[in-house]
């Protein structure tokens, strides 16, 4: 459940989809989420690793090297940030 922006967004960090032909459903991991700021023609976003640090990454700041946010991605409010909100979300 998101705190900031769409209260009804819910991105899980993780999640199982059924895909066509497929027996059993598929798992899938947040890897990313894209956030637009509209007023403000910009873009922010989080990138989750494999072992579930969290870096955000603005390509207008800190020469467009990606910061280290957290060690954990759990707790994470992934709906907004950066003062815009969640428009896409990654998994693989």
């Amino acid at each position: 459940m998101c705190h900031k922006g769409n209260p009804d967004l819910v991105i899980d960090l993780n999640t199982n989809l059924t895909v066509d032909n497929h027996p059993e459903p598929v798992h899938y991991d947040l890897r990313g989420v894209i956030y637009g700021r509209p007023l403000a023609s910009h873009f922010t976003s989080h990138l989750i690793t494999n072992n579930s640090i969290v870096f955000k990454h603005d390509g207008m700041l800190n020469n467009g090297i990606p910061i280290l946010e957290t060690m954990s991605s759990v707790g994470i409010d992934f709906c907004s940030c950066g003062g815009g909100s969640a428009s896409v979300t990654i998994y693989v």
